[in-house]
C-alpha cells in the first residue's frame, strides 16, 4: 500500500500539445533508432556477443557510446533485412553473462554520458587511471553508480548478481539507462565489467497548466553525487477557499549504501495537509534474505458538509508496517534459481479523530486495523522488452509462477472482528513469435459473526503481441480480460468499471455491482523517432463491460452492455523532465447513466496498463483483498 502523493506533472502541457502534429507527422524531421549488433572482431578483446540498444544517431548519448564500444573492441553492425528495415536482434537475459561464470572481476570501470567525447580520445588508456586523476563531478558520478552495484572487483563473477545489478540500475531513480558489457582479459581467466550509465539531470524544471489549477516545480536529483533527490511544488487555483497547493519531497535511495530508501512529504493546501514518511528495504537481488518497510501518514482535511470557513479539521493517522524472509529451495528448484520461498507479516492501523464528524456521519469514517501473515513462492525471473509501455527504455516483465497464501484478522468499525484468508495464483509466459501473456487467478474472504462475507473470486489475463515493424513504425495489440464475482459484500465496498477498473476515462458513481465482466481492447503505433527531444506513441481503444448488480451470478447476464471507445497519445521529453503523458478522448454511447458524460477527456501520468511482478516480494499481496 503506497501513500506517496502524486507528483506535479513536469513540463508543459500546451507545449505537449503542440508537438503532437509533428509527432505525427514525424518522417519529415525524425531519425530512425539504430539499432547495433556487437561483434567479436579478431583482437585480443572479446566481447559478449548480445545485442545493445544504442539512442538515436546524432545524440551527445549515441557519440558517447559508439566511442566507448570502438575503444574496448566492439564492430557495430546493421543487420538489414531484404525490404531494408533494420533488424532488431534480443538475447535472453538469462543467457547474457553465463559464458564467463566463475571469472574473476579484475575491474569495473565506469562510464556515464556526461563524459564527453573529448575527454575519451584524450584518455586512451582511462580505464588504467585512478579516482585521483578524474575531477571531482566524475568522481562522485562513478560513486553513485557503484554503490548499485552487487559485486566488487576481486569477486568470482556471478552471472545472477550482473544481471541484479543491470535491473537495479534500469530500475532505480537515479539513471535513465544503463548497460553492463563483460571484456574478458587475454591470457588470463579474469575479465573487465564495464558499466555505461545514462544520467538524469540534475535540475529539473516544470510546469503543469490546466482548467483549474496552474502550477510549477523545481526538482534536484543527484546533488554531490548521492542518489537522493528535492522536490518543491507550487500550485494556483481559482478557488478563494483553496487557493493554493504546496508540497514537498525527499527521497534518499540506497541510504549510504545500507540498502534502506528514505521517503519524507509536507503537503499543504487551505482544505487539506499531508505529512508522512516512509522507510523500505527491498529485495535487492536473488540473495537477498530480509525486506521490509514502515510508513506514518498524519491527515487533516476539511469537511465539506459546512460553510466555507467554518468546517472544522477531520484528523487521521495511518501506520504501515512490513517484514518479509526470503529462503533459497535449493533441492525443488535446481532448474529455476529464481524462485524463492517467502514467508511475511504485515500490521496496518487507519484511526481517524471524530470529535469534528456529526453523529450521523461517523459511520463514514470506520477505523480499521488488520494483522496479516503469509507464506507462498515468488518467482524473480524477467522478461526485458523495449517499446510496450513506454518508449526505448527496458522494461521488466514478469515470466514464470507465482503462487501465495494470505490469512489473519481484521477490525473495523461496523463490521467487528473477521478473519480473512486469501490465496493467489499467476503465471506470465513470453513467446518469441506469439507474445507475451499473463494469467492471475486469485480469492479473498472473510469469515464473521454471521458467517462468510466479502468474497470476491477474480480471474484475470493480459496479453500483447509481439513488436510489429511497419516500415517506421512499430505495432502491438493490446487485449486485457477481467471476471470479477463478489458476493455478500457489504455497501461501500461494490465493484465498479470506472476508469482502470473496467472502462477507460468512464466515471460514475450510481453505477456499482458486485460481479463485473471486463474487455479492454488497445491497438498501438509506435513512432520510433525522436523528434524535439519527444518520444511518443499513438493508441486506439474500445472496452466493453457488463456489471452485475445482485448476489447471484446469472445477474451478469442480465447487465446492460457498457461501451467505451477512444484515442490518444502518449510522449515522454526526459530533458524537459517529462518521464510520461497521455492525452486522450473517449466516447461513451447508450450507457443509461445520468452521471456519465458521453464524451470524456483524459489526462494521464502514468500507463495504467503496466504489467508488474504480483507477489510476495512486495507487500501489497499480504492484505484483505476489499
Amino acid at each position: 500500500m503506497n501513500f506517496k502523493v502524486s507528483k506535479c506533472f513536469k513540463g508543459n502541457f500546451a507545449f505537449a500539445i503542440a508537438i503532437v502534429a509533428t509527432l505525427v507527422c514525424g518522417d519529415l524531421f525524425g531519425q530512425d533508432l539504430a539499432y547495433h549488433e556487437s561483434n567479436s572482431p579478431a583482437t585480443e578483446v572479446q566481447p559478449l556477443n548480445s545485442s545493445l540498444l544504442l539512442a538515436e544517431p546524432f545524440q551527445p548519448k549515441q557519440r558517447f557510446r559508439e566511442k566507448l564500444l570502438d575503444k574496448f573492441g566492439f564492430l557495430e553492425v546493421f543487420q538489414n533485412t531484404d525490404d531494408g528495415q533494420e533488424k532488431q536482434e534480443l538475447v535472453k537475459q538469462s543467457q547474457r553473462f553465463n559464458e564467463h561464470k566463475h571469472a574473476i572481476i579484475r575491474k569495473i570501470i565506469v562510464f556515464t554520458d556526461e563524459d564527453n567525447s573529448y575527454e575519451i580520445e584524450a584518455n586512451k588508456d582511462r580505464q588504467e587511471q585512478t579516482n585521483q586523476d578524474l575531477d571531482y563531478r566524475t568522481q562522485a558520478r562513478i560513486r553513485l553508480v557503484k554503490k548499485e552495484l552487487l559485486f566488487r572487483s576481486g569477486d568470482v563473477l556471478n552471472p545472477i548478481l550482473i544481471r541484479d545489478s543491470e535491473k537495479r540500475l534500469r530500475k532505480g531513480a537515479n539513471l535513465d539507462d544503463a548497460e553492463i558489457v563483460i571484456t574478458p582479459v587475454a591470457g588470463s581467466d579474469e575479465v573487465d565489467v564495464m558499466v555505461i550509465a545514462t544520467q538524469k539531470w540534475n535540475l529539473n524544471i516544470g510546469a503543469n497548466l490546466r482548467l483549474d489549477q496552474l502550477s510549477g516545480g523545481l526538482e534536484v536529483e543527484n546533488f554531490l553525487g548521492l542518489s537522493h533527490s528535492f522536490d518543491l511544488d507550487a500550485g494556483l487555483r481559482p478557488d478563494l477557499d483553496n487557493p493554493i497547493d504546496l508540497e514537498a519531497e525527499y527521497d534518499f535511495h540506497n541510504f549510504l549504501g545500507t540498502g534502506f530508501d528514505l521517503y519524507g512529504v509536507v503537503s499543504f493546501e487551505f482544505e487539506r495537509q499531508i505529512y508522512g514518511f516512509e522507510v523500505e528495504k527491498k529485495f535487492a537481488s536473488s540473495y537477498t534474505k530480509w525486506a521490509g518497510h514502515a510508513t506514518s501518514y498524519w491527515y487533516r482535511n476539511r469537511l465539506n458538509e459546512y460553510k466555507p470557513g467554518e468546517s472544522p479539521w477531520l484528523k487521521h493517522n495511518e501506520q504501515d508496517f512490513w517484514l518479509a524472509r526470503a529462503f533459497s529451495l535449493p533441492k525443488l528448484c535446481r532448474a529455476n534459481s529464481n524462485l524463492q520461498l517467502i514467508t511475511s507479516v504485515r500490521a496496518f492501523r487507519l484511526q481517524y479523530h471524530k470529535t469534528a464528524v456529526a453523529d450521523h456521519q461517523v459511520a463514514e469514517y470506520p477505523n480499521e486495523r488488520f494483522y496479516m501473515a503469509s507464506l507462498g513462492l515468488a518467482n524473480r525471473k524477467d522478461h526485458v522488452e523495449k517499446d510496450v509501455f513506454y518508449f526505448g527504455i527496458s522494461e521488466y516483465l514478469p515470466i514464470g509462477a507465482n503462487a501465495s497464501f494470505v490469512g489473519g484478522v481484521e477490525y473495523m468499525d461496523g463490521l467487528k472482528t473477521r478473519f480473512y484468508s486469501g490465496a493467489l495464483a499467476n503465471y506470465a509466459v513470453a513467446l518469441d513469435r506469439i507474445g507475451y501473456n499473463f494469467t492471475q487467478v486469485s480469492y479473498g474472504g472473510f469469515i464473521g459473526p454471521n458467517g462468510y462475507d466479502q468474497i470476491n473470486l477474480s480471474i484475470n489475463n493480459r496479453y500483447f503481441t509481439k513488436y510489429v515493424k511497419l516500415r517506421k513504425w512499430g505495432f502491438r495489440q493490446f487485449a486485457y480480460a477481467t471476471l470479477d464475482l463478489g458476493f455478500n459484500r457489504p455497501v461501500g465496498y461494490e465493484s465498479n468499471i470506472n476508469k482502470g477498473k473496467g472502462i477507460k476515462g468512464f466515471d460514475s458513481e450510481r453505477l456499482k455491482g458486485s460481479k463485473k465482466m471486463v474487455l479492454n481492447l488497445e491497438s498501438v503505433f509506435y513512432n520510433n523517432r525522436q523528434i524535439l527531444g519527444f518520444k511518443g506513441s499513438g493508441f486506439i481503444f474500445a472496452d466493453f463491460a457488463m456489471l452485475g448488480r445482485h448476489n447471484h451470478i446469472s445477474s451478469i447476464a442480465k447487465s446492460n452492455l457498457y461501451q467505451g471507445y477512444g484515442f490518444g497519445i502518449r510522449l515522454n521529453q526526459k530533458a524537459l523532465g517529462i518521464s510520461f503523458i497521455e492525452l486522450s478522448l473517449g466516447f461513451y454511447p447508450k450507457t443509461n447513466a445520468k452521471d456519465v458524460n458521453v464524451y470524456n477527456y483524459m489526462f494521464e501520468t502514468e500507463n495504467l496498463k503496466e504489467i508488474s511482478s504480483n507477489n510476495l516480494f512486495k507487500p501489497q499481496i499480504v492484505e484483505p483483498e476489499f
